[in-house]
């Protein structure tokens, strides 16, 4: 009788750290756009500076292949000054301290954001990222979550 109670203990005990795995930080690493989910599979930055200043582009590729992911453009920024939450603006009057531009290249769809929120958090080469926006011309939620490596270019 005492085995089997260290048998089905054991088994308990297995199947609850399995739970955890699948909870873990990659399988939340995702865009949802259009009921339809796509695993974002690296994320890069790459910090431009020219005549107008600083700019930051972080981008996430969905696929191995590298033609589908998604860009945040964050003007007056640099790699180490761009963790934040900022609001996507597509229009003219962008403040760099509280918007960010965002442009999507899904499958069977490419689009520009027109609305919608940005977090980003950078701790060496570690990202978060975190938003929430919508298509421009069907204000289609799209929905991502990224965290983990960071490659800067």
């Amino acid at each position: 009788m005492k085995n089997l109670f260290l048998i089905l203990c054991s088994l308990l005990l297995i199947t609850s750290c399995s739970d955890d795995d699948s909870d873990s930080g990659s399988s939340r690493n995702k865009i949802t756009y259009n009921g339809r989910t796509y695993p974002v599979v690296k994320v890069e930055g790459l910090e431009v500076n020219n005549i107008n200043g600083n700019n930051t582009f972080i981008t996430g590729t969905i696929d191995q292949n590298q033609d589908y992911g998604f860009i945040i453009q964050l003007y007056g920024h640099t790699i180490s000054s761009a963790s934040g939450t900022y609001t996507v603006n597509a229009g003219d009057d962008y403040d760099p301290e509280i918007h960010c531009k965002v442009v999507m290249n899904l499958p069977d769809s490419d689009m520009l954001i027109s609305e919608g929120e940005v977090s980003v958090n950078i701790k060496g080469e570690t990202i978060t990222i975190d938003f929430d926006v919508e298509e421009l011309d069907t204000e289609t939620p799209v929905i991502g979550y990224y965290e983990g490596s960071f490659i800067i270019k």
